[in-house]
């Protein structure tokens, strides 16, 4: 199976590792699951998301980012067991694509109305692995990304993990496009009344998605 991500992945590996993903070594943020709140977050500033530049188009917002963050929202990971310890709280399963050259094995993560999906990527650059985010649909505040972002957080602090400031009336943005078109992925971020009510990530990868 050809996949057009692991391709552009090998065209831009050296771009790509110049600034890195640095592993967080299994070490989730402390997460309040009653609450959903990140402990370590609380009271200070959350962790900034690097863009190149956004545009508006009628209540969404769309920004331009190539931010390890897209690849890697709730850390980076190379070995199967710490990614299953940051995600503990929630069910997991393997599921598996044959095609006729090769297997492809994804790790499914989920919940009521919510799952992650992640794929072992080889980067050809440096022969290294990890898991990257395949797709996702997030609803529940007890799941929480790296810099803090979490369903049921207020637009004005949403926006406080960018790098810049966007020139924007925050009360006419409904939809936040978070994409990076060369690598093909996408984060949506849903707001209704001011408040974060429905994350979704989706990518190129040439698998189910859902």
């Amino acid at each position: 199976m050809n996949y057009t991500k692991i391709s552009q992945l090998f065209v831009l590996g050296l771009i790509l590792f110049s600034c890195g993903c640095k592993s967080n070594n299994g070490k989730a943020p402390s997460t309040d699951l009653k609450n959903g709140n990140n402990l370590e977050n609380q009271g200070a500033k959350l962790k900034s998301i690097k863009f190149d530049d956004y545009m508006i188009s009628k209540d969404t917002l769309i920004i331009l980012s190539d931010d390890d963050f897209l690849d890697y929202p709730f850390g980076c990971f190379k070995i199967q067991s710490k990614l299953i310890q940051r995600l503990n709280f929630l069910e997991h399963k393997q599921e598996i694509y044959k095609s006729t050259d090769e297997v492809v094995k994804l790790e499914r993560f989920y919940s009521k109305n919510n799952f992650i999906k992640f794929y072992f990527v080889e980067r050809f650059i440096d022969n290294k692995t990890r898991y990257e985010i395949v797709s996702a649909i997030i609803s529940d505040d007890k799941i929480v990304f790296d810099n803090g972002v979490h369903v049921g957080m207020s637009i004005n602090e949403f926006f406080s993990t960018l790098s810049s400031t966007i020139k924007v009336n925050i009360s006419d943005i409904n939809v936040v496009k978070l994409y990076w078109d060369v690598l093909g992925i996408s984060h949506y971020y849903y707001f209704e009344e001011s408040k974060l009510e429905l994350i979704s990530i989706k990518t190129d990868f040439l698998v189910n998605q859902e």
